[in-house]
This record gives C-alpha cells, structure tokens and sequence, in this order.
C-alpha cells in the first residue's frame, strides 16, 4: 500500500469547494453520474482501436445500491476504469479532469465533436457533500488487478491493490453516508434526483431496491418428496387403467380385447384414425370400439401462497426525446413527455420540435398548453417553464436570461452542448452563445404560434388563453414587433361576434380612409355604446373594440401598423368629414368661449365635436392619459393615486352644437349651475370619474 498526502493548504481548497461550490446537496448524485456515463463513453470510443477493451463486459450501464445498516449508497458504472496513474491524476490532483484532457486528445486526432460533461474536475469531489469517507475500486481492461482509492477529504488518500472487488471492469464508488444525510440513502429520494437531473442520461442508470412479489409457500423436504411418491404411483396406476393391452397393439387386429357388447360393433369404411367422443375407430381393423371410461384428472393439490421481499434493479431514466428526429417521435410520447416536464393534467395544444444548425447547436422541444396556467403573471424567482439540458443532463429549470418571461406559459427543453456554465454547473454564464439561444427561441416560438393560427378554431383557443402575454411581447420586444402584431385579433364595430386581425382591417378600410380607428374601453357594451364612436360607424367606417387592460399600455407604444397610423377615436383630434356651416358658425365659436369662461380650469379648451351625434357633450383628453388608463391606475391596488395629478393631461370639453341641451345654453344666460351639468356628464360620457356622484345627482334632480 502506498500513501500520499494532500499539498500545502489543499484541504482548506477541498472545503471551498465542497461547501461553496454547490447550491443543493442533491448535486453529488448528478456529478458522479456524469462522470460514470463519460467513462462509457471513454471505453467505447477506446474500444474503436481496442476491441479487447469490450471483451469482458458489452452491457454498458450504472448501477446504483444503498446499504441502510452500513450508511452505503454505491454508484458502480461499466466504463473505461482506471489505473493507478489515473487514480494520482484525477482523483488526487484537485480540479484535473480526465475527461477534459480526453476530449482535448480525441479533438486532436479527430474532428468528432466531444459530449461528455465532466471537464471541469471538481463534480467527484461533491460526494463529500454527504458522505465523511469515500472509496473507488476501479479496474483499467489493461489491469489486471482491482484498484481501490480511499479518502476522507481532510488527511490525504490511499491507494492499494484489493481482492474485495469482483469488477470485470469499470468503477464502483462507494459513499459512507454521514449521519445527518442518511435521506440519500431512501430509495424514493434517490430516484426523484435522479429523474430530475439525470433523467435523461445516455446510458441505463437502475436503483436496487426491495419489492414485494408472491410466490409459492416453500415445504419441508420430506414431505415434497412423500407428495412426489403418492403422485408418481397415482400416475403409474392411472396410465395401467387407461391403456388396454389390446389398444396397445394396435397393429394387430385380431388381438384386441375389449368389455364392451358386441351388437356396438360397427364395420367402417374410412381409411384413417379418428376420435370422436368416447368411440375409437381404427382403420386397419374397420371395428369401432366404444370405451367406457376417460383416464380420470389428476387432483392439483391447492398451492399456498406467500409474499416475499427481492431485490430487483429499477430503472430510473428514459430516453431523450428531443434528441431523436422528429419523424421518429409518436403523438403519445410527446403527451407523455410533455405532462413530465409540466405537471399539466390535461396534454399539449401544440408542439415544435427542432434542431439549430449553424453557429450555436442545440436542441429543443416547445410546447403550447391547452390551459393558461393559473399563476401566469406571478412575479417568481424559481420559473420552470424551459429546463435547460447540457448533453443530456440537467443544469437548471430556471433560465431568465435564456427565455423572456412574457412566454413563460411556453414549456419544453432546451440541450446545448456549447453553453459556458461554471465550475459547479449550476448557473448559466451570459455569453454570445447564450443570447444566439434566446433569439432562435423566440423566433421558433413565433412560428410555433403562426403554425396554431393557420387553423382559426385552434387559434380562437390559444388567443384567448394567452393574447396578453402576446401584447406584452409587442411591448417589450421591439425587434420582433411587426411579427408579433400579425398575431393580434380584435373585435370591431363590424365583427362584434368575431375576432379579426389588423391585415383583415386594413384590406377592409374604405377608400381615404386616414388610419386604423380603435378606442379603449373596459368592454364591448361601453366600446360599442361610446359617444366617441357614434358618427365613424355611421359613417361606415370600422372601428377596433380594445377591451383588455393592457391595450392601453400597447397603444401608447404602437404609433403604426405596415405604414398605417393608429387613430385613438378618444382623442379631439380626430379628422372627419364635415359640413362648411358647422365649421364657419360664429355662433358656435360664441358658445365654446362662454363655456370656456365659465367653466375655467377645469379644461383646456371647449371645441365643437366631429363625432357626437347623440350626445350633448363629452370630455377627452388630448395629452396625458385616457379616461380608461386612469381608471386602469386607479383599480390597481398597490397604485400611487398622487401620480395621476402629474400624469393627468388637459381636458378638452367637446360639444355638439345640435343638441337640445346645448342650444338651451344661451336660453340659460350660461347659468354657471347648468353649464358645470353639462360638463360632469361630459365626463361621464368620456370615461371619467366624479369625485361627487351625489353632488352631481342633486343638479340632475333640480333641473328635471
């Protein structure tokens, strides 16, 4: 046996790494995994110009056994092994990794592209994590005797030769649990992390585990063999009963004897045997011959059961869908893939599955849910929506910077063999490659949703679920703007029942028509009812319906669509055909000063309005926020009401002139009273609040 000591200060890195290194305890199981699977690989790639290497052992797995009473929990793997050189250099120098200076060898006299994962020489060293001591009997194809390193992290490491071990080749890593870690050595345990994290390893990883199975109540050995005699007598005696000398004989006719009466002998014609019933016919001596009884059914004596404990190996891991073709994928391993990854009771809507060529290589499988889920616009640290994989294993299942939140109802996976993590491999480095990934999934996500569109029924389903992450995309992503507004639908004055999107309104707007008109409302029926709207539907012109709350919020960002303007129909400045009367009419001008007098502050300017046809008057605001923003601001519950005085524009009081109410003004000498009247229901009419309903209900009363 030979020893060998740690360098200077070594242990104190030895602790750094193994307590700082690593957010979750669960990682030692991943790593060392890894590191077993890399060995596979290193023995079948070896065994390419040494056939020898696979000689001993061509079932290629991990295995993993626990140990209750000696706190063992064991990870044995069929790979490539190693030799004592190997156990000194990788095992024993800090942060060299043997798959690293593999890949680095392998690239050099190939141009084979590496998987392996285990380059960083540190994931061995994260079982010390949970166990106080750790062995490795390892054997080399070129050894011939079974190695076995051993190490408690603090004084050093051993290594010897040992006859303890049957290895054919490979590694066994055994782990001596500490007492206060003894979950990872439950069976249950062990396999949620390693369907978690390793769920999808290129090699068979199986748990040993105790199941219960059924199986026939064992006797003592005199008694089987008393049973055994009885039988075999009964069977002796059965056979002599049954079997008559003179059937025996078949071939000679004249000797067979039979009980039964001779009037049921019968003379046949036909040349063969044949059974029917109870009658024997034989050909060669044309006689038919009745027999009395059947061999009687031996009785099966009832067998009494037991339940037992075995162990058996249970495998753990499945194959990784999304790196087979997508021709060679069945609908029901995407359903049954797709409820693994989200935990949704009901399957997928829509599924694209891809792979990127080109300067970033990865692959991935996106998935549209049937159903928006519940907490979709919960702010969260720990979304799971993209799991991200590196040649298939698990780094993390929260990627903010590998996937934007407004899709965060989207699910699937994401491999990439090239992504930059660190030495833990837990967290996800910002690089190029990183955001080459975050702009092929987007892209990909667009045209998963164009793909839904092209069947209306379909898209009815998915729009309704999740419009408004749509329009938070067409808000924050001004680089995928154009296309993500082809995906928007609307209801508008002409298709109340039925959504349309904003081509189909352009390729219906009349002829000069200036923009595409719409209005914010907080639903259809205020929408369709709004004063705003009156005179553009009569005057056939289609007008948007936008009744969620973030249109607000798109609109005041979205100036355009494919050169058409937006038009706020809300807003005073609408331009609209009218008559040279309504527009030269000084005693209109004479109205809108008085008002303006009268009513002060309160608004910017009193104008004559180009789209009230029933209404008397209304208020709209020509800067600042709407009437629906404000009351958007307002039902928020942790809003700030003090900013809307800063963020509130100027109103504007617009009037028409034809009404009744307003041609009573002059009759009224301007009544300060009757004029404040008309003003507060302008501002109902436009959206806005009072601040004292009954206040305003009193002036009605009065004046009715």
């Amino acid at each position: 046996m030979s020893n060998y000591s740690f360098n200077a200060e070594i242990p104190k890195l030895m602790n750094m790494i193994i307590h700082n290194f690593y957010s979750s305890k669960d990682i030692f199981i991943r790593e060392l995994i890894s590191n077993a699977s890399d060995a596979i690989d290193k023995v079948k790639y070896e065994s390419l110009n040494k056939p020898a290497y696979l000689e001993s052992n061509t079932d290629f797995n991990i295995k993993i056994s626990t140990n209750k009473e000696l706190r063992t929990l064991t990870i044995e793997d069929s790979g490539i092994g190693m030799t004592q050189d190997d156990l000194i250099n990788c095992l024993g120098t800090i942060a060299k990794s043997g798959t690293e200076e593999f890949v680095k060898n392998m690239m050099a006299s190939t141009s084979e592209k590496a998987s392996m994962i285990g380059q960083f020489g540190v994931g061995f060293y994260s079982a010390f994590l949970v166990a106080d001591r750790v062995q490795v009997f390892s054997k080399h194809p070129e050894s011939e005797k079974v190695l076995m390193w051993e190490s408690d992290a603090v004084s050093g490491y051993t290594i010897a030769e040992t006859e303890l071990d049957d290895l054919k080749r490979g590694s066994k890593i055994v782990l001596y649990i500490k007492e206060d870690q003894t979950e990872y050595l439950e069976y249950t345990r062990i396999t949620e992390i390693v369907k978690k994290h390793s769920g999808f390893t290129s090699y068979p990883i199986y748990l040993l585990k105790k199941t219960k199975v059924s199986r026939p109540k064992s006797k003592p050995e005199s008694i089987e063999t008393e049973t055994n005699t009885e039988t075999k007598s009964e069977s002796i005696e059965t056979e002599t009963e049954t079997k008559p000398e003179s059937i025996e004989t078949e071939t000679k006719p004249e000797s067979i004897e039979t009980e039964t009466k001779p009037e049921s002998i019968e003379t046949e014609t036909k040349p063969e045997t044949e059974t029917k019933d109870d009658v024997v016919i034989d050909s060669d001596s044309d006689i038919e011959v009745e027999q009395e009884t059947k061999p009687p059914t031996p009785s099966v004596p009832e067998v009494e059961m037991e339940e037992v404990e075995e162990l058996i190996y249970d495998k753990l891991n499945n194959e990784s869908l999304w790196m087979k073709s997508p021709a060679d994928v069945q609908p029901e391993e995407y359903a049954e893939f797709y409820k693994s990854i989200s935990s949704d009771y009901d399957t997928y809507q829509k599924v694209k599955h891809f792979r990127a060529e080109g300067n970033v290589e990865f692959s991935s499988i996106l998935f549209i849910p049937k159903h928006a889920p519940n907490d979709m616009f919960e702010k969260k640290n720990d979304r799971s929506n993209i799991k991200l994989y590196v040649k298939r294993v698990l780094i993390t299942e929260n990627c903010p910077n590998l996937y934007p939140e407004y899709f965060s109802f989207v699910k699937g996976v994401v491999d990439c063999p090239d992504l930059p993590l660190n030495a833990s491999r837990e967290l996800l480095q910002q690089s190029k490659i990183t955001k080459q990934i975050t702009k092929t999934l987007i892209k990909k996500t667009i045209e998963l949703f164009n793909e839904i569109a092209e069947n209306e029924t379909e898209y009815t389903q998915f729009y309704e679920n999740f419009s408004k992450n749509i329009k938070l995309a067409i808000h924050e992503d001004k680089l995928n703007k154009d296309k993500l507004m082809e995906l928007l639908r609307f209801p508008t004055s002409k298709s109340e029942s039925k959504q349309i999107s904003l081509d189909q309104y352009i390729e219906s707007m009349k002829e000069g028509q200036a923009g595409i008109y719409y209005i914010n409302s907080d639903s259809m029926t205020s929408a369709s009812s709004s004063p705003f709207v009156e005179k553009l539907i009569a005057n056939d012109y289609a007008v948007i319906y936008m009744t969620d709350a973030i249109d607000e919020y798109l609109m005041q960002n979205t100036k355009e669509y494919k050169t058409k303007q937006f038009i706020n129909v809300a807003n005073d400045d609408l331009k609209l055909e009218s008559t040279p009367d309504a527009e030269t009419d000084k005693s209109n001008e004479e109205i809108c000063t008085k008002l303006k007098e009268v009513l002060g502050t309160k608004v910017d300017k009193v104008v004559i309005s180009k789209k009230l046809v029933s209404q008397p008057a209304i208020v709209s605001s020509a800067t600042g926020i709407s009437a629906n923003m404000e009351r958007i601001m307002k039902a928020q519950t942790l809003g700030n009401d003090t900013m809307l005085k800063y963020m509130s524009g100027q109103k504007v009081l617009e009037i028409n002139p034809e009404h009744k109410l307003i041609k009573k003004l002059s009759e009224q000498s301007y009544d300060a009273e009757y004029v404040n009247l008309v003003y507060e229901m302008g501002l109902l009419a436009g959206g806005y609040h009072l601040e004292n309903m009954n206040e305003f209900l009193s002036k009605v009363y009065n004046k009715l």
